[in-house]
């Protein structure tokens, strides 16, 4: 399906690569190819790989109901950019996170070395009174 919407995509990318309004263009060529995506899916699903290029029957696919494939064409563009934002933002809290849990588990497992060295036994003060040690 990656080779399909590659190919749907063609157009628009080339239009990207000429002047200035044709590459403005071939990016909104993309961006309505990316709307048009739900429809398109739903021509692989029921049709295969040859069904994704007919046009006719993709555009009737939008046709049907234009809204609910704007809406769930533009969720198809903005979920995976959130969820890009939500990784790069987990990595961004998790680095210091690690950093800082490693500080305090060092600092604690010093803490419990020397908390639990052996000391050695006291001598008995009787002794050595008036002695000086």
């Amino acid at each position: 399906m990656s080779m399909v919407l590659l190919v749907w995509n063609i157009p628009p990318g080339l239009l990207s690569v000429l002047p200035q309004r044709a590459a403005v263009a071939g990016g909104v060529l993309g961006l309505f190819v990316g709307l048009l995506q739900p429809a398109i899916w739903s021509q692989y699903l029921s049709g295969g790989i040859r069904a994704t290029f007919n046009v006719a029957a993709v555009a009737r696919r939008v046709r049907f109901n234009l809204s609910l494939t704007l809406v769930v064409g533009a969720l198809g563009v903005t979920l995976p950019t959130l969820g890009l934002l939500g990784v790069v933002g987990l990595v961004v809290g998790v680095l210091p996170a690690l950093v800082y849990t490693s500080i305090v588990v060092s600092y604690l497992f010093g803490e419990y070395a020397n908390l639990t060295n052996e000391v050695p036994p006291r001598r008995r003060l009787g002794n050595l009174v008036g002695r000086v040690l």
